[in-house]
């Protein structure tokens, strides 16, 4: 029986954005960890100085830099299969659209990020299923959004039948919103033919744009969905003097602001559209809404909700439960946030079943949560544990999360997993 990551990243640095690292440390900091690690030599040792550090912090990061600085994607892919050991286990790989998110072009380009994906894949075919990142600021000469999506889809993986691309990946905070008008033929051409799509939903975690005369030119854009209302979005400023004395004052303006493109709510209007045509998208929001709001929703921490950035006053796990209850193949993952044991607990409950059993999916966010733990010591301490949890579906936690549920996201009228 195969198991299934969902959630993981094998993008490395020559993938992300020229100043990538601009969004998480001051500049100059940046601008010195980016000129050492240039070179895989100068990664290595950036990377061994930094698990040295007494500080748990720069070990992580130690860990970060070294998958992230890695020559390629099947480097990393390589470094992820070894983590597992296991050959039942499948990974759903994220391609990332990192274009446009204010922060300069990739060295390869996106077309060289998806070049690269389906070469791992070829290498090593049937263990790594991609999905496809879509932006609605991607274009090419005569071609519309839709008619570049589905061209990826007619792609083989070389020498197989195995499609290259088999679901579509969203990250709004990048710069758009899921109501946008250039993503409305695509979203429901997905829902047409039952394609998996999957959107990062953590609150204030992840890559956001960093363009600020963007983000204040398109935070209000109007949403097709809804009478072409103006979407009731507001620049989060401020000024926090230890972030301006060290230059990241505005970038964390810009990251709080780009909730709003990220925020539940704002995928709410499509999916009522969708319905009313009698179409469901099969939407995964990603993370859960993040670890914080896991256990807030659950009574296990507390979040002053009048305080977060977005338009609606809710933690985003209570948000993403609702549209949940509104809409049946909206789903979820807990990846990232299953680094975190207090997390296992609600998700895999002592007495019953977690809310929604039939539609939470295990993933790590592997590389990106290295910053947290290893990839083995994440995957060991949740497999143990939900294999010793049994639902009301006869199933163990591990093969409803892991198995069960993410077969039935994937499948589509494009693919099956069997």
């Amino acid at each position: 029986m195969p198991y299934y990551n969902v959630h993981s990243h094998i993008f490395t640095m020559s993938n992300a954005p020229e100043k990538f690292l601009h969004l998480y440390m001051p500049e100059v900091a940046a601008n010195i960890v980016d000129m050492i690690t240039r070179t895989k030599a100068g990664a290595k040792s950036l990377s061994w100085l930094l698990s040295k550090l007494p500080s748990n912090v720069a070990k992580r990061y130690a860990s970060f830099l070294r998958i992230g600085k890695s020559n390629n994607p099947a480097d990393v892919f390589e470094i992820l299969l070894k983590e597992y050991n296991d050959p039942e286990v499948k990974f759903i790989v994220l391609t990332m659209f990192m274009e446009e998110c204010g922060a300069g072009k990739s060295q390869t380009l996106y077309q060289g990020q998806l070049d690269q994906v389906v070469e791992v894949q070829r290498r090593y075919p049937g263990r790594l299923l991609a999905f496809l990142g879509v932006d609605p600021r991607w274009t090419k000469p005569g071609q519309t959004l839709l008619e570049i999506v589905q061209e990826n889809f007619q792609l083989k993986v070389p020498g197989t039948s195995l499609p290259a691309f088999v679901g579509i990946k969203l990250y709004p905070s990048t710069g758009f919103y899921a109501f946008d008008k250039k993503l409305m033929a695509t979203m429901e051409w997905a829902a047409d033919n039952d394609i998996p799509v999957l959107s990062h939903c953590s609150y204030m975690g992840g890559i956001y744009n960093n363009d600020t005369g963007f983000i204040k030119g398109y935070l209000n854009t109007e949403d097709p969905y809804n009478n072409n209302q103006q979407y009731p979005a507001a620049y989060q400023g401020g000024t926090n003097f230890l972030k301006w004395l060290i230059g990241t004052n505005t970038s964390s303006n810009n990251l709080k602001t780009c909730s709003y493109f990220l925020e539940p709510e704002s995928f709410r209007s499509m999916l009522q559209a969708l319905k009313k045509k009698g179409k469901d998208l099969k939407l995964c929001l990603a993370h859960y809404g993040g670890g914080e709001h896991i256990l807030a929703e659950h009574g296990k921490k507390t979040i002053d909700e009048n305080k977060l950035c977005g338009i609606r006053k809710q933690n985003w796990c209570g948000q993403i439960k609702d549209l949940m209850k509104e809409f049946p193949k909206v789903c979820t993952d807990i990846s990232y946030a299953v680094h975190d044991p207090e997390v296992h607990k609600v998700i895999l409950p002592a007495n019953g079943d977690p809310d929604f059993v039939d539609r939470i999916m295990f993933g790590t966010d592997f590389f990106l949560s290295e910053r947290e733990k290893k990839e083995k010591d994440i995957y060991q301490a949740f497999l143990q544990k939900a294999n010793k949890k049994i639902f009301s579906t006869g199933k163990t936690g591990w093969q409803q999360l892991a198995s069960d549920n993410v077969e039935v996201f994937l499948n589509s009228k494009l693919y099956k997993t069997k």
